[in-house]
């Protein structure tokens, strides 16, 4: 890369880090205990040891918070891979529909999957993939289509991976960063980068990862018994007892003789 397309990447991959951590801010100002509560696997919480209101607080939020980060964290690798081809390479840009990036590249028009790591892709994502990629083939016929799969992080003993004839490639982690940036230790600069960017959000989502599970430890007492203990009953019954219509009320849904 040239020294003008490090600073502008450098510059946007500190953007990035600073929206992925005003995202996870966001996200803790609109978290409520209801809705936490809702969510849960009744079942699994009342055969936890863990359902003092303080000890669900915890487990509750941070849980909601890896759940978050995971979509988040996608958009943003996709993001930053997306600009630095568009940076490096003209004319590359967001396709109308289906992937995340199209280019023209050795003869060919290719389109880019961008994902965060390299457990993605269940047997019915992959058919997925494999279908929305073959109407591309249909749509550009008779050009030649490729499809890169980029894995933000990860590793294959295999190194890069060729599937459906070669005609959807997988590069994942260091081998993904250097394919798109034609530099061997890009991985490690970005890591570097993105710790940068966030530092100065840091301190402010410590403190308001506090505030907010105080208010959590507040807001579940109505689902409490006086001692502090989550009333799993009652949390079940909210989540899984089937409404009951005004008609219905008063009536056997199934009477047995």
């Amino acid at each position: 890369m040239t020294r003008k397309e490090k600073e502008r990447i450098e510059k946007y991959i500190f953007t990035a880090a600073r929206e992925f951590h005003k995202g996870q801010l966001d996200k803790l100002d609109r978290v409520s205990a209801k809705s936490l509560i809702k969510s849960v696997d009744p079942y699994i919480l009342m055969m936890s040891p863990f359902t003092t209101k303080e000890s669900w607080a915890v487990k509750s939020l941070d849980r909601h918070m890896f759940s978050s980060e995971e979509g988040m964290k996608g958009t943003m690798y996709e993001k930053i891979a997306r600009f630095i081809l568009k940076v490096r390479i003209p004319g590359a840009r967001k396709p109308p529909q289906f992937f995340d990036c199209q280019l023209y590249a050795d003869g060919f028009l290719t389109f880019f999957e961008l994902k965060s790591g390299s457990n993605w892709g269940n047997s019915s994502q992959w058919d997925s993939l494999r279908r929305r990629f073959t109407e591309l083939q249909r749509n550009h016929a008779p050009q030649p289509v490729r499809l890169i799969l980029g894995i933000a992080y990860g590793k294959s003993s295999k190194g890069i991976l060729e599937h459906y004839d070669g005609k959807i490639i997988e590069i994942r982690g260091q081998e993904f960063w250097h394919y798109i940036t034609d530099e061997p230790d890009f991985y490690i600069e970005l890591g570097k980068r993105l710790a940068s960017g966030s530092k100065a959000y840091n301190s402010s989502l410590i403190l308001k990862r506090n505030t907010t599970i105080n208010r959590l430890i507040s807001e579940a007492e109505e689902f409490c018994f006086p001692n502090g203990q989550l009333d799993t009953e009652l949390i079940l019954r909210m989540n899984s007892e089937r409404p009951v219509s005004k008609e219905e009320k008063g009536q056997l849904v199934l009477a047995v003789n």
